[in-house]
């Protein structure tokens, strides 16, 4: 889906995953509990919203006035192309899949720029993320309304649990003001986690709309990466740019979209795009978030699936493409 022109900076949506400590056990491992919750809906908004902010920027796909997924994914193929060889990108058998793992892969050659192997580990979180955020968000909600449910029975007896805990007076006033907090940011987290599901839904469509295009994208790449690399394009920004015939927003409009002011905030600040790893949340073992470190040391690629033992001569081969 496309996305709206100048679209305006968003707030901060980031969930905090910080509780202040009790003092007392039965509370503080209450909230542990909660704050683990927590962080695993933070990393499926950063999954979702954070990588895709990656995505857009990286590519130049922001600058478009109705630039989306699609059109962000055609500029890095185009620049990949341009670095290995326009011919050599059906080889690499990108395929997207969101039926099954993995849900992006491709043979990535280990040579090219570090800014398209950073598009492709944020492209990839982006999909599995993507494909665990329905169901993640659904047992994080019910986690964490649990953990809030019981912080409210709890709290009445609070005065009391830190007496018995040997707290004075101080700690005790502490401790009920922590409690307090804690539950504001349970509430603020359940919130805000319940925001994600709109999100989850539109991108889950983004995502099969992109698998159903690949084989046209790739087609088509060929010859835009030439005519582009012609044109004097190397970066998928460049080639946006260059090549992408979407009309552009201006520099002032461009500066202020959304998805280029969190890439740039969450570069300035270092932070990454959350690992792939199995959530938490209700002690199943589904995926909260999916693969990858942004920016500055994103590793190359080295999870992308391994070539077959005989490589195929290229024109035996098709790009794999799964229906959905």
């Amino acid at each position: 889906m496309a996305c709206c022109a100048g679209a305006k900076k968003s707030g901060d949506n980031s969930i905090s995953a910080e509780m202040k400590e009790i003092k007392v056990e039965k509370f503080d491992e209450l909230f542990k509990e909660g704050s683990e919750a927590l962080q695993g809906a933070e990393d499926i908004r950063a999954g979702l919203e954070d990588s895709k902010a990656a995505i857009m920027s990286i590519s130049g796909a922001y600058t478009l006035k109705t630039g989306g997924m699609s059109d962000a994914l055609k500029c890095w193929l185009w620049s990949v192309g341009a670095e290995v060889g326009a011919d050599k990108l059906a080889n690499m058998k990108p395929t997207i899949n969101p039926s099954e793992e993995p849900h992006f892969a491709m043979e990535l050659d280990p040579a090219i720029s570090e800014t398209n192997k950073e598009f492709f580990e944020a492209f990839k979180c982006w999909c599995d993320t993507c494909c665990a955020a329905p169901e993640a968000i659904k047992s994080l909600t019910e986690k964490l309304q649990g953990v809030s449910t019981k912080a409210s029975e709890l709290s009445g007896t609070a005065k009391d649990e830190c007496s018995a805990a040997g707290l004075g007076a101080m700690d005790t006033a502490k401790a009920v003001a922590a409690i307090g907090s804690n539950s504001k940011a349970l509430a603020t987290g359940i919130s805000k986690l319940g925001g994600l599901g709109p999100v989850a839904t539109e991108s889950a469509a983004d995502m099969k709309d992109l698998a159903s295009k690949m084989a046209e994208m790739l087609a088509e790449a060929v010859k835009n990466s030439n005519e582009g690399k012609d044109k004097g394009a190397k970066s998928a920004a460049e080639f946006c740019e260059k090549q992408h015939p979407g009309e552009k927003l201006d520099k002032k409009q461009a500066d202020a979209d959304s998805n280029k002011v969190i890439y740039e905030k969450n570069k300035a600040a270092g932070k990454k795009l959350p690992a792939k790893k199995a959530a938490a949340a209700g002690g199943d073992a589904s995926p909260a978030a999916a693969a990858a470190p942004a920016a500055a040391d994103a590793p190359a690629a080295a999870d992308a699936p391994a070539a077959a033992d005989a490589p195929a001569s290229p024109e035996d081969v098709k790009p794999d493409v799964k229906e959905v």
